[in-house]
């Protein structure tokens, strides 16, 4: 009896050994025989995804907010208003000045309710204010059924040995985890793509009989990822793909249609379809437009305003600033190179490499369906030119299938060097350790920046610090004003105004209840010295390389939030002497703003900001060398041709003081070329006319005195002379 049980235990363990044969494909998916385990690995998995869900909720409370936290959060405030209080403002933003909301009229169309309502619905049952906060915790959690139903597509092809690997893979993915608690569209809408193919494979599996659990993840997965974003509608495609596969492949579900078993086609057919539009239909409930101007305009005029997203997004890549409308060669695929750990394209690999086997010990028509949904995404995406950036977050929904395959990979690499005499407890345990170390790297990586996990990039990229995004959702700015909340603002009564590069800490410090002794104000980074405010709270974000290279953190920094080390944002302390002086240049005082300026200099140099006003004040105050120094100083450090026909202008005038008329005329010449202005033109020509008239070409002075003459009428007096004289 004993050795009877000991050949079928050896046959289960076997991982090379189930019933494959040629025409596998046509064989019922429950005929594919699956490895005994150890019933102990249900409950590793359960403590594995316990302790996931426990880290996940512990770090919700320490991440920041960024800017499409409140923008989507926002929206599904007001989702949850048109329902509950019949508030219309969803359906037109552009009317509203709301968080602002103005310039993101799109969101009705492509930005679905079916996750921000929840934590929307939370603050209001609860009376909590701190709706951010509320929405990281939820955030998290759907994060966690991310993570925790591509572990059960793993149980469901397999095992739950393999299921807890897909846990620790895709757990282990910084991006996914980071991102878990930001935004409020990527991670809900992956979950979703998660839940549909969860559910798919398993009423599959069933086929030709009804699977009421498959049917039901199925269409809740679907309803929840329309609902989240309009691309959700994809996960119909991926119905349709799914079950055709199945009628394709197997032999059992062609027969109904040779045997024209009628009641059995509609059966099928008839529930998908049924299944499909409903959830459809109570996912599109999310965008509340489409009982306004209809399902099918709305979805047509979603999908072209995705497919045309006009917004120009600038971000840092390799060093140099690129724009979303027109992202470089290879972006999708060199981001998703570069911030996966090794050892997840490692898995990729192994995949490929054992793909054979694979094919044999897994049903054939779930194996492709995974690399349908994993590879579908990101080939459409590049084909399509989509308006892409921020690395791959826009891509998020195609991981758990990817995390799955790569799952596979290192699943089948363990069995397949695993010595046939060494006992599972021994052998489990020693994988775990090896595991451990190559994954170790990494996860100390996240816990040391786990406010900014999200920001993660491999070594292939050596210090992405200047060469590529870090805080791109901008979460630091709200971390910052923490800082600032707790370590400043509280040791003061007066009021103290802050300003801040992204609008984020403005309606966090309204929702924080700061308003009454805290004023905080936007500026660009850009507008730095001309802000007159206590405190600015600087982050990085799409700003020049140069510009952060040379002046952040700025002189007075007080506290900065770092990524590995690296700065991301500043909190200012502000000695006002840059935007003071400023602000007297802007009021015609330029002897007094010169004084003012010149101590702003001494105190920082690398203050760009000042370096065009200093060039004018100097100007003004006829220091016609020095004004040309800050002149060149600020054009030459990151020029715009705004910027550059008012130094040109300026220079060109100086140039003329100084009686360099050549020069001035070659650069009066340029001001005049790219002057947008029409005001200034009559400056530059009237100048261009003096120094031809100092260098006696009157001829060529005339032109420039006539064009300039109705702005400074003196000038005729100088036309009379060299009309005169060019006789």
């Amino acid at each position: 009896m004993s050795s009877k049980k000991s050949k079928k235990q050896v046959k289960s363990n076997n991982p090379t050994i189930c019933k494959s044969s040629s025409d596998d494909l046509n064989k019922s998916a429950t005929e594919i025989e699956q490895p005994v385990e150890s019933k102990w690995w249900k409950f590793i998995f359960g403590g594995v995804a316990a302790i996931i869900l426990l880290l996940m909720m512990l770090n919700a409370n320490s991440v920041g907010s960024g800017g499409d936290d409140l923008w989507y959060g926002t929206n599904g405030e007001f989702v949850l208003r048109y329902y509950l209080d019949g508030d219309t403002s969803c359906l037109d933003y552009s009317k509203i000045d709301y968080h602002n909301m103005t310039h993101n009229y799109g969101l009705k169309y492509f930005a679905g309710g079916g996750f921000d309502i929840i934590p929307a619905a939370i603050s209001r049952l609860f009376h909590i204010d701190n709706t951010l906060l509320v929405k990281r915790f939820c955030l998290g959690f759907v994060g966690f059924l991310l993570i925790l139903f591509t572990g059960l597509i793993c149980k469901e092809i397999r095992n739950w040995r393999l299921a807890t690997i897909a846990l620790l893979m895709i757990s282990l993915t910084p991006t996914i985890f980071g991102m878990s608690f930001c935004g409020g569209q990527d991670i809900p809408m992956a979950m979703g793509f998660a839940m549909t193919i969860y559910g798919l494979i398993i009423l599959t599996k069933k086929l030709p009989a009804i699977s009421i659990k498959g049917y039901i993840f199925t269409f809740l997965g679907i309803m929840f990822a329309i609902s989240v974003r309009i691309g959700g509608l994809m996960t119909l495609l991926y119905f349709f793909v799914a079950v055709m596969l199945e009628l394709i492949a197997r032999k059992d579900l062609r027969q109904l249609f040779v045997n024209k078993n009628i009641l059995q086609i509609v059966k099928i057919l008839g529930i998908s379809l049924v299944i499909g539009i409903v959830a459809a239909l109570l996912g599109l409930c999310a965008y509340p437009n489409i009982f306004h101007e209809g399902i099918v305009t709305h979805i047509s005029k979603a999908f072209e305003m995705v497919s045309k997203f006009s917004v120009r997004i600038p971000f840092i890549y390799d060093g140099k600033m690129a724009e979303s409308t027109n992202p470089p060669e290879h972006y999708l695929l060199f981001s998703l190179l570069r911030t996966l750990p090794y050892y997840i394209l490692i898995g990729a690999t192994l995949f490929l490499a054992f793909i054979i086997r694979v094919f044999k010990k897994y049903r054939k028509t779930v194996i492709l369906f995974l690399l349908f949904t994993a590879l579908f995404p990101p080939i459409y995406i590049v084909a399509s030119h989509a308006n892409i950036y921020n690395g791959w977050r826009h891509l998020l929904f195609f991981y758990a299938p990817f995390a799955v395959l790569v799952s596979i990979g290192w699943y089948e690499l363990i069995e397949w060097v695993k010595p046939k005499k060494l006992k599972e407890t021994i052998y489990y345990p020693i994988v775990a350790g090896v595991m451990l170390l190559i994954v170790s790297p990494t996860l100390i990586w996240m816990v040391k920046n786990h406010n900014y996990i999200y920001c993660y990039y491999n070594k292939s990229v050596g210090n992405p610090y200047l060469r590529f995004e870090l805080d791109f959702y901008e979460t630091s700015a709200t971390k910052a004003y923490d800082w600032l909340r707790e370590n400043e603002l509280n040791k003061t009564d007066s009021l103290v105004t802050v300003s801040t590069k992204i609008f984020t800490p403005v309606y966090y410090a309204e929702m924080l209840g700061d308003t009454d002794h805290v004023k905080v104000f936007t500026t660009s980074y850009m507008g730095f010295a001309e802000t007159d405010c206590d405190y600015s709270i600087i982050n990085y974000h799409v700003i020049q390389p140069k510009a952060i290279k040379s002046f952040f953190p700025p002189k007075g920094t007080i506290h900065v939030e770092k990524v590995d080390g690296n700065p991301i944002c500043a909190v200012v302390k502000r000695n006002k002497l840059d935007s003071k002086g400023v602000k007297l240049c802007k009021e015609g005082k330029y002897a007094e703003a010169v004084t003012l300026l010149d101590s702003a200099y001494k105190y920082d140099p690398d203050n760009f900001g000042i370096w065009f006003w200093l060039g004018l004040a100097h100007y003004q105050t006829k220091n016609y060398e020095k004004s040309i120094e800050f002149f060149n100083k600020d054009i030459n450090f990151i020029p715009t041709e705004q910027k550059m026909a008012l130094a040109e202008m300026y220079n060109g005038a100086s140039l003329y003081e100084l009686k360099r008329y050549d020069e001035a005329i070659k650069t009066l010449h340029n001001a005049e070329r790219r002057c947008t202005e029409k005001n200034n033109l009559p400056f530059i020509q009237a100048h261009i006319g003096l120094a031809y008239f100092a260098k006696k070409e009157y001829a060529n002075a005339i032109p420039y005195f006539k064009s300039a003459m109705p702005t400074y009428p003196f000038l005729a007096n100088y036309i009379n002379i060299c009309m005169m004289n060019s006789k």
